[in-house]
């Protein structure tokens, strides 16, 4: 498979799907709920797979297709089986692309029947325009063979656009919508997850099905593969507990307390002052990556370590978190995607931090050096916030974002930063979390369309919802927290357009009254 550049220049790649089928060095317990580790067979999927593999074998030369569900939920899994099975099929290959590597790409050339998968494309809309242009240059020359791009997402909104403006639309197959699993498929891969963990012990642990049922129905984020998972390695890994059945974003709280205390072991060990390796975890989880040039100079002038301070982080880091040995050596951002937001609610609690003024200027510094990320940042960073407020509830949900306040306070104190954030909105499709970020940032705000108003207008409507909810259960102050926020979005959008949103400003004002 091989890229034709703009400039005439030829890159060959082989994307492939990388199991971690042994044990990372570095890797904690969490790096088990990756799907990557493979903890089980896939269970209760067998119809996707089949419908998957018809549309790999089905007749045209070129055909996109979405999956989408929300975070948690398998898709990732379910790409990377169809295409580990294609790929022990005669005359296919198949694994995960990236779209950086398409950003100059004209065309593609390739010869045999591809599968290729891409994560997320919604964080890089343009990027994954080009693939798409670049997939359509190569189909005359190419046609003989089969392409097929699968295209992982939350949230497909805006990518019909994108497959227009690379004039591919119709190369579209029917998007893949993923439920969870059914409630005996999820109990079936609890059981597998645990037979696997509990090998070597004495006592292997149970559970009872009816309990299990009776947990599910406490949260809908149970019913999804990633927390089943996250259940039996709690069982697993706290064979004494009482408490069984913790609720969402503790159960994960619970799973990080043992990856923090295999970190502050590795800190004491090397002399290192306590969350010093959490600072480096979570730049390279807010960034998607951590370069080793990145942790020589900005982390270690931005937080003041010596040559020698440097050289022990890098070997404490070695003990305790996955290197990814590519081109540059990076530091992979914490995954799962839900276990990423709980560690990074936690590591921005002020409580917790020594102070975050360090934090706020290294994550300017970073974001500088990746000025041309920015736009994709932001829509990652949306997805982290929106994880933590509305599917873990973690905080206060009046607080749209949880990270606007680490972005906007280095915005403030960063004016380069600010200006980079305001010129991400202007590129990228604004998510309503982080429309409420840059209305934040004390300097001009960005402008609206009208149907991205619309959608800030309805994320206050929930947040009213929320609210109201919070008060009836008796939880008046964060009640108050979310009643405040939406009348904040609403005075914004009122101020720029007072006939169409005024009437709902006096809603959540009277909501917040009440």
């Amino acid at each position: 498979l091989n890229i034709i550049n703009s400039d005439g220049t030829t890159i060959g790649f082989a994307p492939q799907v990388q199991w971690n089928t042994e044990p990372q060095a570095g890797g904690g317990d969490s790096s088990l709920l990756e799907w990557r580790a493979r903890l089980t067979l896939l269970v209760g999927r067998d119809a996707e797979q089949k419908h998957l593999l018809d549309w790999a074998n089905a007749s045209p030369a070129l055909s996109f297709k979405i999956i989408q569900a929300p975070g948690g939920v398998g898709k990732t899994r379910l790409a990377a089986e169809v295409a580990q099975t294609l790929s022990k099929t005669r005359g296919w290959s198949a694994g995960f692309v990236s779209l950086v590597d398409f950003q100059c790409a004209q065309r593609l050339q390739w010869s045999g029947n591809w599968f290729i998968v891409v994560d997320y494309p919604e964080h890089a809309p343009e990027r994954l325009a080009e693939l798409l242009r670049a997939a359509k240059a190569g189909l005359a020359r190419d046609g003989k063979y089969k392409l097929r791009i699968l295209l992982l997402c939350r949230n497909q909104l805006g990518l019909d656009a994108k497959l227009s403006d690379a004039s591919v639309k119709g190369y579209l197959s029917e998007a893949l919508l993923l439920a969870d699993l059914q409630a005996t498929d999820s109990y079936e891969l609890l059981k597998q997850a645990l037979t696997r963990l509990s090998d070597g012990l004495a006592e292997p642990q149970t559970i009872d099905e009816t309990e299990f049922h009776a947990w599910q129905q406490q949260s809908p984020l149970h019913k999804t593969a990633l927390f089943v998972l996250a259940l039996a390695l709690h069982l697993s890994t706290s064979p004494k507990i009482t408490n069984r059945f913790l609720h969402g974003g503790k159960l994960l709280s619970a799973l990080l307390e043992h990856e923090v205390a295999h970190w502050h072991k590795a800190e004491d060990g090397h002399h290192l002052a306590r969350d010093t390796l959490g600072d480096v975890i979570a730049m390279a989880t807010l960034f998607n990556g951590l370069p080793t040039d990145e942790v020589n100079d900005v982390l270690a002038a931005g937080y003041d370590w010596t040559d020698d301070t440097r050289k022990r982080v890098h070997a404490a880091l070695a003990e305790v978190w996955p290197v990814e040995a590519t081109d540059v050596t990076i530091f992979p951002p914490m995954a799962p995607d839900l276990l990423a937001a709980v560690f990074l609610w936690n590591w921005q609690l002020p409580a917790s931090k020594r102070g975050i003024k360090k934090d706020q200027a290294v994550l300017a510094k970073i974001a500088a050096r990746r000025a041309a990320d920015v736009p994709a940042l932001l829509q990652r960073w949306h997805m982290q916030a929106y994880d933590q407020t509305m599917r873990l509830t973690l905080g206060r949900p009046g607080n749209a974002a949880a990270l606007s306040s680490l972005l906007a306070q280095a915005a403030d104190n960063d004016s380069h930063f600010a200006n980079q954030l305001r010129d991400g909105f202007a590129l990228s499709d604004k998510w309503p979390a982080l429309v409420v970020l840059a209305v934040s940032i004390s300097r001009p705000s960005p402008i609206l369309s009208s149907g991205e108003a619309y959608e800030l207008n309805a994320y206050a409507g929930q947040l009213d919802t929320h609210a109201i909810a919070l008060s009836n259960a008796g939880d008046r102050t964060d009640a108050l927290q979310a009643g405040r926020g939406s009348v904040k979005i609403r005075r914004h959008l009122s101020q720029a357009d007072r006939a169409a949103f005024e009437p709902y400003l006096a809603t959540s004002v009277n909501n917040l009254a009440n």
